[in-house]
């Protein structure tokens, strides 16, 4: 079976988490240093995010809003407070990158993203207890971020924020519609959910929170029962059903924490695999979150077909949810999401897929929210916008029409501040036909006994989809080479061609002189009247 999935994707894009001139992107390995160069009781703010997250994502933007607002700025003590007025340090640790981890350790990095204020010396330090963290929970905009920096900070936030008044719009996004986690016309592969399983469980194994105590070994055990159960990878599957099969030794009950051959093991049999059609050309953008959308919806199709399986998802989701999903907004609506007497009811495999569609297609909705006020794609790719699928002309049967434009007018009143209300989705619109729904989920993301296909031989595709294969060198083997959705043969191929067609005329004059012009004489061994018995006549 081919698996598509749907979306689409235009050239060009700004980067989520670009380089920026105000804000001093920190490793490991220049962490300290940074800050013993500074005075020690320079005022700074440290955001700690990891690349994946929605939430950094939306909210990178406002961070370099208020890093331009600060920088040059200079900011006078709290009225009452001694000092000299001074300029804030402005940084943010990539909590992502395994070299980072025991960095954001040091400062009790619990969700993304994690703003921090404090003095140089305890960043220097790592004394992560003494800085102030903001709430996450606020809402991020610029002048309350400004505001709370500043107060943290004994600062006056007047200047900052006659700064930022001053600050060029939100630029507007333009692409086209990223839906159920992959793009419009391009395989989706094996590489793109073994990439999100390996970045998941190594993300688990890293950091030391994350696989100590029971809470968290009763959670990883339901991860690992569903992909054990439906992985859409061999591997993955296979190694999680040897993780199930020997997990009371290689985490036992009695045990504080994973063991050191758990923490070590190659779940997929592999380190590491490169995203295929969940890549994206902006650093940080996409990638886990496609990839891991992916395997839950393959996952949903590929559970045994026998009633109560359909927990299998909703229990595993549940764990990670509660245990392993470091990003706060999206913590609480998912919560929401699972608390609902919709997700007790999944048991079959069919509940579990049309289960995962709707909160699949309510995380859009909420997305597609965010983008129309912030002006920013949530993915961190501004080519790919969120939005509700399928769309009517991927499934016109699906009859998704009437939600879709249910959902725009939602959109629309979010603009002007309104929310969505809980349970008002698109997806939950009646409108949709469910049968005919579940067909395409199925031929969207496969069933049970589908492979999905490698990625290697599709990625001269991804990469070239609107060259010609002219220009397109890695095209340039015994492969086909695609201009726009069509397929052409590669110059390789015609020499081939060209070749062969030349050994079958070579073949053919040489047979045409051998056997061509007389017919050859026949000699036969007959007797004759006069010659001895047996000579040889023509």
């Amino acid at each position: 079976m081919v698996v598509m999935a749907a979306g689409g994707v235009l050239p060009c894009a700004r980067a989520a988490f670009a380089v920026s001139p105000h804000i001093k992107d920190l490793t490991e390995q220049g962490f300290v240093s940074t800050f013993q160069g500074l005075a020690p009781d320079s005022p700074c703010l440290v955001e700690f995010y990891a690349a994946w997250c929605g939430a950094c994502r939306a909210f990178a933007h406002t961070y370099d809003k208020v890093a331009a607002a600060l920088d040059g700025t200079q900011l006078k003590p709290l009225e009452g407070q001694q000092g000299q007025p001074a300029t804030v340090f402005v940084a943010r640790m990539d909590c992502a990158e395994p070299s980072n981890a025991k960095i954001c350790n040091n400062f009790s990095v619990d969700s993304y993203p994690w703003v921090t204020a404090g003095t140089a010396e305890a960043y220097a330090k790592l004394l992560g207890k003494t800085v102030a963290v903001f709430d996450g929970i606020k809402l991020r905009t610029t002048e309350i971020v400004l505001g709370w920096a500043a107060e943290a900070l004994g600062l006056e936030p007047g200047p900052a924020l006659a700064a930022a008044g001053a600050l060029d719009a939100v630029a507007s996004v333009g692409g086209v519609e990223s839906v159920g986690g992959g793009v419009e016309g391009l395989v989706w592969t094996r590489q793109d959910v073994e990439s999100a399983t390996i970045f998941l469980f190594g993300s688990i194994m890293g950091d030391p929170k994350l696989h100590a105590g029971a809470d968290k070994r009763a959670a990883l055990l339901q991860l690992a029962k569903l992909w054990a159960a439906a992985h859409p990878s061999a591997a993955c599957m296979s190694g999680a059903q040897r993780l199930v099969a020997f997990y009371p030794t290689l985490w036992p009950e009695s045990e504080a924490s994973a063991s050191d051959d758990l923490r070590q093991m190659l779940l997929c049999g592999t380190r590491d695999e490169e995203y295929v059609a969940c890549k994206s050309p902006v650093p940080g953008a996409r990638g886990f979150t496609c990839g891991l959308w992916l395997s839950l919806h393959a996952a949903a199709n590929r559970l045994p077909d026998a009633p109560g399986t359909g927990a299998l998802l909703v229990n595993a989701m549940r764990a990670f949810n509660d245990h392993f999903f470091k990003c706060d907004e999206c913590h609480v609506h998912l919560s929401k999401m699972l608390a609902t007497p919709q997700a007790g009811a999944v048991s079959t495999r069919r509940d579990a897929a049309l289960w995962l569609w709707r909160v699949h297609n309510n995380v859009n909705a909420r997305l597609m929210q965010e983008e129309a006020k912030s002006g920013r794609a949530s993915s961190g790719d501004d080519r790919v916008l969120k939005a509700i699928f399928p769309r009517t002309q991927v499934c016109p049967k699906c009859n998704g029409s009437k939600a879709e434009a249910f959902l725009a007018k939602a959109v629309a009143r979010a603009k002007g501040g309104a929310q969505l209300a809980p349970g008002s989705g698109a997806a939950d619109h009646p409108e949709w036909d469910l049968d005919v729904l579940y067909a395409h989920l199925i031929k969207t993301y496969g069933e049970v006994g589908d492979e999905p296909p490698d990625g290697v031989a599709l990625s001269h595709r991804l990469q070239h989809l609107h060259n010609t294969c002219n220009t397109c060198n890695t095209c340039n083997t015994f492969k086909t080479c695609t201009r726009r959705g069509a397929w052409f043969p590669t110059p390789t191929m015609m020499s081939m061609v060209l070749i062969f067609l030349m050994l079958v005329a070579f073949c053919t004059v040489l047979a045409a002189k051998t056997w061509g012009g007389d017919r050859p004489r026949r000699f036969v061994t007959v007797p004759s009247r006069g010659s001895p018995k047996g000579s040889m006549s023509a």
